[in-house]
């Protein structure tokens, strides 16, 4: 004998069931789709983070070329000031050195014929001394190296290594300023040697007073060597 037994559903339960069952699903999806966007926002942050940190990188690295920059802008300032005191120095020591050449009007020159406005060759800073004819040891007779007579104010005797012979120059002597004018290298003499001349000046006792005295030879025409 079989026996059946009927299964009364009440109504309404299977359907609440299936809802609760659909809504779980939902969540699920809303939940996954949650943990995605909160993925791919984290990413986003992320890559926002790298950025932002590579900028703040560049950032900082034109804050350092700008330093280095302003420091080298600074250093090139430094040096045109620099370059611009030596430059006036220079503009003043050539100025000076100019002036040094610029030979004065032709006074108190036997035997030579200058014009204004000439400038020297060469300038050469010597010590001079002064003879006369009846200087001991030199020539009585006047006649010096060269073959002519000594004449004051123009005979001078040099050492021809330095100022070659036949040579006409400007001698300043800035002690005695009436020994200044224009000379003829002529003469030599033993003890003139180097950058050293001897002013003929006629007599012992007159060349006696002279001493030794500093003098700027200014060359307006080498002689025989040059």
């Amino acid at each position: 004998m079989i026996c059946t037994t009927k299964v009364n559903y009440r109504k309404g339960v299977l359907p609440v069931r299936k809802s609760n069952t659909i809504l779980s699903v939902i969540m699920i999806i809303g939940l996954v789709i949650s943990i995605w966007a909160m993925s791919d926002l984290n990413s986003k942050l992320e890559l926002s983070i790298s950025k932002a940190t590579e900028l703040q990188s560049k950032v900082e690295s034109l804050e350092t070329q700008l330093e280095t920059s302003n420091s080298l802008n600074e250093s090139l300032n430094e040096q045109i000031e620099e370059l611009g005191i030596e430059n006036d120095e220079l503009t003043e020591q050539n100025l000076r050195f100019k002036e040094a050449l610029v030979l004065p009007p032709a006074k108190n020159s036997k035997g030579l014929t200058v014009s204004r406005g000439l400038y020297a060759r060469e300038v050469i800073n010597v010590r001079a001394t002064a003879y006369g004819i009846d200087y001991k040891g030199s020539n009585m007779k006047g006649i010096t190296f060269t073959g002519t007579k000594a004449t004051e104010e123009r005979t001078i005797a040099v050492d021809p290594k330095v100022i070659p012979l036949g040579s006409e120059v400007y001698v300043e002597v800035p002690s005695m300023p009436q020994y200044n004018g224009y000379y003829i290298a002529e003469d030599t003499g033993g003890a003139i040697k180097g950058k050293k001349i001897d002013i003929y000046v006629g007599t012992e006792k007159v060349a006696y007073p002279f001493g030794i005295r500093d003098a700027v030879v200014k060359v307006v025409r080498f002689g025989y060597s040059k």
